[in-house]
């Protein structure tokens, strides 16, 4: 079975602030490095840290403390709930550290809030840049300026070739 497969099939139902505060999502992400190709001797080099980013896009622009495990070549970053009143028509979090920021561009659907609305937006992370740009939708198009934005507690997998 593929990693997909898995995490749809055998574990089904997750609840999401579970998932960034506690131990059963390192043992997801060791599976995954392993299936992706690292190796054991990567994962006995797993470092884990937080860090604090800042968001444009919400009144005030407040930040947030967010978790990361970069075990090998594999990055998981976990970001906690953000919502808040949007000021603008774009959103994005800065700040990731130089040690975890992708080599290669990557997206990810993850679930937001636009307008007061729930829904899929995605996250787009692109090679080398201390950036993560976040969208309303899949289309990736601009979010509403008034209203309550932001994004849900999410796990952000992403690789550093």
């Amino acid at each position: 079975m593929s990693l997909l497969s898995d995490v749809l099939y055998r574990h089904p139902v997750v609840d999401r602030q579970t998932l960034c505060v506690t131990p059963p999502w390192a043992q997801w992400f060791a599976a995954f490095v392993v299936r992706a190709g690292g190796v054991n001797a990567d994962l006995a080099a797993e470092v884990t840290g937080t860090l604090t980013l800042g968001s444009q896009g919400l009144v005030g622009d407040p930040t947030l403390t967010a978790r990361y495990s970069l075990a090998g070549t594999q990055v998981l970053l976990a970001l906690p709930q953000l919502v808040g009143t949007s000021d603008a028509t774009n959103f994005e979090l800065s700040g990731l550290p130089a040690g975890i920021r992708p080599t290669q561009s990557a997206q990810q659907l993850i679930v937001v809030r636009d307008n007061g609305v729930d829904g899929a937006g995605r996250v787009v992370l692109t090679a080398g840049s201390a950036t993560l740009l976040l969208y309303p939708s899949a289309a990736q198009v601009a979010w509403t300026g008034t209203g309550a934005k932001g994004i849900f507690p999410c796990m952000v997998a992403y690789a550093r070739l």
